[in-house]
């Protein structure tokens, strides 16, 4: 899957994805926190998948019930976006994007054109997000995130921890059970770099 994240101008942010030679398209308004939902919502995932299962499942429930799955909106006006996570065998994690013409809270008005699904392993999909993080970070940094984007502060907390979950294997976090123990304190080059990238100029106008 090819993935890419770019504002595109005050308060605009698009998103480009493309799987099997089908591209899709967002164009998200700054009513929702975009990239702070996508990287909340994927660690989310990750919590839930390394967690050990219920030991008392209902037996009446299908087995994929206990398996990790959320959603949550991006924003239009007044388009809005669906986007979906889910864990459905061994790592690998299924994203589904369906369009809609409306959005109200709680509810998605119209559905417009077929769903976009990609289907990567979820650590994969770490990287590449990671990534698109870092270059964004990179490129703007903290005030010039702000100053684009203008709702919503760039995710440094979400951005960090993602970037340590990506320093371990799906084993070692497997058997840590918990994201509470990825939280260590960064080594002096790690605070460095975070240092350039959080005070990178702005290079829009």
């Amino acid at each position: 899957m090819k993935y890419e994240i770019a504002l595109t101008g005050s308060g605009w942010l698009d998103i480009y994805l493309e799987e099997n030679g089908r591209e899709f398209f967002i164009t998200a308004a700054y009513a929702t926190d975009v990239l702070g939902d996508i990287t909340s919502n994927l660690l989310s995932m990750i919590r839930m998948y390394i967690t050990p299962p219920n030991s008392h499942p209902n037996p009446l429930r299908p087995p994929d019930y206990y398996l990790p799955s959320t959603d949550f909106p991006i924003l239009n006006e007044p388009g809005s976006y669906k986007w979906s996570y889910a864990i459905r065998e061994n790592d690998n994690l299924i994203i589904t994007i369906q369009e809609y013409k409306d959005y109200e809270p709680g509810k998605y008005i119209d559905e417009v054109n077929e769903a976009f699904v990609a289907t990567l392993s979820l650590w994969e999909f770490v990287r590449m997000h990671t990534i698109q993080l870092e270059q964004i970070l990179k490129q703007y940094g903290i005030t010039g995130f702000r100053k684009n984007w203008i709702e919503h502060e760039f995710p440094l907390s979400f951005y960090l921890l993602l970037k340590k979950v990506s320093d371990f294997s799906p084993q070692q976090l497997l058997q840590m059970g918990s994201l509470d123990n990825v939280r260590y304190p960064l080594l002096s080059h790690e605070v460095e770099k975070l240092f350039e990238l959080c005070t990178a100029r702005d290079n829009k106008s």
